[in-house]
């Protein structure tokens, strides 16, 4: 019985000691129409900046069809561009490449019916 809470200790200790990984969640400004016959005014995309400030995941919680996807600097560089077909990739994770050199961006998500966009800043000491 001593073994097991001595194990039970040390492994109450290791969980402690290991980094959680959490990610702080991204909201985006505007509406999504959908095309059926309900209006819902909850966008159906979900952002997330990753616990190390390196990447952000972009879920689509419905199949919404082609978006285009533009990530900007704060002084306008593009760093990301692609259109995708949510149908085919659920959650798209995104590397921030210029995360040592910017800490601001913005990030617009449209189709031919809507835009949302969203600012988020990322902290320069989570990227070293």
């Amino acid at each position: 019985m001593e073994k097991l809470k001595i194990v039970f200790i040390a492994l109450a200790c290791i969980c402690l000691a290991v980094p959680c990984f959490a990610r702080r969640n991204i909201e985006l400004a505007g509406s999504w129409k959908r095309i059926e016959k309900s209006y819902s005014t909850e966008i159906p995309i979900r952002i997330y900046l990753e616990d190390d400030n390196k990447e952000i995941s972009i879920q689509f919680l419905d199949n919404i069809g082609c978006v285009d996807i533009c990530i900007t600097t704060s002084n306008g560089c593009i760093i990301y561009n692609m259109t995708i077909d949510s149908s085919d990739v659920p959650t798209l994770l995104v590397k921030l490449d210029e995360v040592s050199k910017c800490s601001i961006y913005k990030i617009v998500i449209s189709n031919e019916l809507n835009v949302v966009c969203a600012l988020f800043s990322v902290s320069k000491e989570g990227s070293e």
